[in-house]
């Protein structure tokens, strides 16, 4: 906040953050895709979620800068840019559920969340490039 209303170095701050995240995403994908089925260990009936975890771990660099993101425009006061945004990521991805839950279960709900949070990060990335 102390940063917002100086153009370079807000974008200094901001580009320290996005760096970070995106280097804890690229550390953290590999290390679930690589170690999630080792979750069987703590109940053997856990090895069935090993696949949607692994899914759902290829979003996580969308879910890190969609977070960046949403702080940037609720600093600038754009909630009713967010509020549509993130209702109608809610729409899709109720709607892409109850769609193909039914034939592809549980992977179609990781698959629906990363693609949700992909919409919504690209939608976010534009307006942000449009604002900056």
């Amino acid at each position: 906040l102390q940063q917002m209303n100086d153009k370079r170095k807000y974008v200094a701050m901001f580009r320290k953050y996005l760096l970070l995240y995106v280097g804890i995403a690229l550390i953290v994908v590999p290390v679930v895709l690589v170690f999630s089925p080792l979750i069987q260990l703590f109940k053997k009936e856990f090895i069935y979620s090993v696949g949607p975890l692994q899914i759902l771990s290829l979003s996580l660099p969308f879910f890190f800068l969609t977070s960046l993101l949403q702080w940037h425009f609720i600093i600038r006061g754009k909630i009713k840019f967010l509020l549509p945004l993130y209702g109608g990521a809610l729409l899709l991805n109720l709607t892409l559920n109850f769609i193909f839950i039914p034939q592809y279960s549980y992977y179609a709900a990781a698959v629906t969340t990363g693609i949700c949070e992909a919409l919504v990060f690209v939608i976010m990335l534009w307006y942000f490039r449009k604002a900056v």
